[in-house]
């Protein structure tokens, strides 16, 4: 239990610097003309498939070998979400747009999370945006982390007599929870983004 905390923290505290990179990641797409809910669609089955993938191939324990794979597994199980958010942004002409906060919003597993709460609201039409502290984008990569990880010990416990059967529900959660993050980025970017510096309840 304390291997995995420190390796959830370890992650936590280089998240800021993973959501940086994402900055370096320019999409290929521009905004559409029409509607874009079809290159959507298109955009996070083939996110999801990848990240499915992923998932499956690292997560398949090897004697201790499988707990060498869980920060490969976060950095590009986030990457390829991280990825699909600003594809979608793209489309939506939103790209610049996108901040830590708001791909925050996006991957996090519950949006009603008091730590998503307070940088980001969605309030019918409009999105609120509060810039984030340091320390609150660290404890949200550390809950980010520490969910792989649960996911990770589930799947390799409860079925460690069929450790194949183990990757797969790994990876069919991982395809579903990219599903639900391009859902979530897609109806976000719909909306008008209004930046303040106070968010109240």
């Amino acid at each position: 239990m304390e291997n995995h905390i420190s390796v959830a923290e370890a992650f936590s505290e280089k998240f800021l610097t993973l959501l940086t990179d994402l900055r370096g990641y320019r999409s290929p797409f521009g905004k559409t003309v029409g509607d874009p809910s079809d290159l959507i669609q298109e955009c996070v089955q083939k996110a999801a498939i990848r990240a499915g993938a992923v998932s499956t191939g690292l997560s398949i324990p090897k004697m201790h070998l499988g707990y060498l794979t869980l920060v490969p597994e976060m950095i590009l199980f986030y990457r390829i979400q991280g990825h699909l958010v600003k594809d979608i942004a793209a489309l939506y002409g939103k790209e610049s747009q996108v901040s830590p906060e708001i791909m925050s919003y996006c991957i996090f597993p519950d949006t009603n999370h008091a730590l998503i709460r307070s940088i980001v609201r969605d309030v019918g039409s409009r999105v609120l945006v509060r810039p984030a502290s340091l320390e609150i984008l660290r404890s949200i990569g550390f809950h980010l982390g520490w969910k792989l990880i649960r996911k990770n010990g589930n799947s390799s416990s409860r079925y460690a007599w069929l450790p194949y059967l183990g990757a797969l529900l790994n990876g069919g959660i991982s395809f579903l929870d990219t599903k639900t993050t391009g859902r979530r980025a897609s109806d976000l970017f719909q909306k008008e983004f209004e930046f303040t510096n106070n968010i109240k309840e």
